[in-house]
Parts: C-alpha cells; sequence; structure tokens
C-alpha cells in the first residue's frame, strides 16, 4: 500500500468517526419492520424505455386502474393534459367516478410552464368534471401519487402532463396498501384546507388555512407572455 493510499485511508477513517460522533442516530441499529408497511402487492408501472416518443403505456394503466374505482385522488405539482387524457378523464365522470386533483396555485408553483398552461387550460381541465384544489402552502408541492378508493396507492415520478405521458420514462409503484393509502389520504386532506377550488357557481371555495399570494406585476407580465408562448409547445413542456 502506497503512501498516498495509507493517507486517504486514514482521513476516511477520521472522517467516519467524526460523522459517527456528530450524528450518532444515523449509526444505531433500526427496527426496519417498524418502519415499513405491511402490503399486499406492489406493482412497477413505467413507460417504453426507448429514448424517442414512446407509446403513452403510464397513463394507459394509470386510466385502466382508476377505471376500476369507486372514487380517484390526484396529487400532481402541475397539469398539463392532451386531448386523449382529456377523454379519459371526462370518461372516469361519465362512469361516475368522482375525481379529485391536488395541484399547485399558480401564486406558488414552481414550473412556470405549467403554471401558465394552467392558466390557459383552466376551463378544459374543469369541463371533464374533475374537481381541482389549487394549493398554496408554504411551499410547491411536488408530490405525485394517485389513490384508488381505500386500498391503492400509485406514487413516483410521473406528473399528470404530456412530457411524462409521452417523451419521458416515468416509474410509479402501485402499491396494494390500505395504511399507505390512509396515511396520504390525510395529507391530502390537510392540503385541501390550503387550498382553493372552483364551486358550483364558478366562484372560488377556499379552504380555511387558504391564503392568497398576490402575483407581482413583473409576474404576472411574464405569465402574460409565456401564455402565448407556450400554446404551439405545450407536449414539449
Amino acid at each position: 500500500m502506497t503512501k498516498k493510499i495509507q493517507s486517504c485511508k486514514a482521513k476516511l477513517e477520521n472522517r467516519y468517526t467524526s460523522l459517527k460522533e456528530k450524528y450518532p442516530d444515523a449509526y444505531s441499529t433500526w427496527d426496519y419492520e417498524a418502519l415499513t408497511l405491511q402490503t399486499n402487492k406492489v406493482s412497477l408501472l413505467s413507460n417504453p424505455i426507448k429514448s424517442e416518443n414512446k407509446e403513452p403505456w403510464m397513463w394507459y394503466s394509470l386510466h385502466q386502474l382508476m377505471m376500476q374505482g369507486e372514487q380517484v385522488r390526484i396529487y400532481t405539482p402541475y397539469i398539463i393534459c392532451g386531448k386523449e387524457m382529456y377523454q379519459d378523464l371526462t370518461e372516469l365522470h361519465e362512469k361516475n367516478i368522482p375525481v379529485e386533483i391536488i395541484t399547485n396555485d399558480v401564486a406558488s408553483g414552481a414550473n412556470p410552464w405549467g403554471c401558465t398552461d394552467y392558466l390557459n387550460q383552466k376551463k378544459n381541465i374543469w369541463e371533464t368534471g374533475a374537481r381541482v384544489y389549487e394549493f398554496m402552502g408554504a411551499h410547491s408541492c411536488h408530490t405525485k401519487a394517485v389513490l384508488i378508493d381505500d386500498r391503492m396507492s400509485i406514487v413516483g415520478s410521473y406528473n399528470m402532463d404530456m412530457r411524462s405521458t409521452y417523451p419521458d420514462t416515468e416509474l410509479m409503484l402501485a402499491v396494494d396498501c390500505p395504511e399507505l393509502n390512509s396515511i396520504i389520504q390525510a395529507e391530502m386532506e390537510r392540503d385541501k384546507t390550503y387550498s382553493k377550488t372552483m364551486g358550483n357557481d364558478s366562484e372560488y371555495d377556499y379552504g380555511e388555512n387558504y391564503h392568497s399570494k398576490d402575483l407581482s406585476f413583473g409576474k404576472k407580465i411574464f405569465y402574460a407572455i409565456l401564455r402565448v408562448i407556450t400554446i404551439p409547445l405545450r407536449r414539449f413542456l
């Protein structure tokens, strides 16, 4: 062993010792069973892995699973739907399967493209029959999840947009576990109190913890310009 390697080895050992002293909890034994949940089944959902534009396996799988349910709840940071996705959401409504979607309020969203497309497409989204909650928390929400009834929780990297549906390869785990579903449901119910949603009279209803945030003049101008630019580019956002 050369002196250089010995020196590196000594540095690593010293760093390990210092980290162990600084973060003792990270080096203690832990009961993994107490920190996990028992499931009935876990299935992996994905798009094809080829690099070019893909068949929408992910969206097809999600839609088929949603069609088997009696109630659907969706978490997505933003919504950019194509006509096929609008049709599928409408089909759920026609089958009397209520759909709730929690997404970011435009004033708090971290993705300007998604925010401006929502401003352009809000009417089309609502016309599918889905009930959309526009979330305004301390920070923007980045959760991607689909809950079907009280058992199935589908979590992973899929955003409800055309980029995740066609060009990208996304992964989601479909987890049959009532306990996990209950945990995420509780979080959703809490986040609804920080959201606004359109009522039957086309006026907004506000959750008890919702606090509006005004867009700055500069951001209003920025979004106004983006609303025009995004129209021909929607599929690539």
